[in-house]
């Protein structure tokens, strides 16, 4: 089955050129926003799975992970205004 390609958005969100502004887990159960407690990145990226890449997000605090949040966990994603 081919991929659906929404109107103005990549098909995939490794391939999503937007710097994200924030992450939230489900049920106000956590987040991680650039800005908030030394957060400079949040950066998709793809885990080898089984059978094909997963979606994780780095989250950083200069060059340094602070943080690996696996894509499904997340409920929300945000987008900065200058994208």
């Amino acid at each position: 089955m081919a991929e659906q390609q929404l109107p103005r958005c990549p098909a995939s969100m490794m391939n999503d050129a937007r710097k994200i502004q924030q992450i939230c887990l489900p049920d106000d159960a956590g987040w991680w926003a650039v800005g908030r407690e030394g957060i400079t990145e949040i950066v998709p990226y793809g885990e080898k799975g089984m059978y094909c890449n997963l979606t994780w997000f780095a989250v950083y605090a200069g060059d340094e992970i602070v943080s690996r949040v696996n894509a499904n966990c997340v409920a929300d994603v945000w987008y900065g205004k200058d994208g």
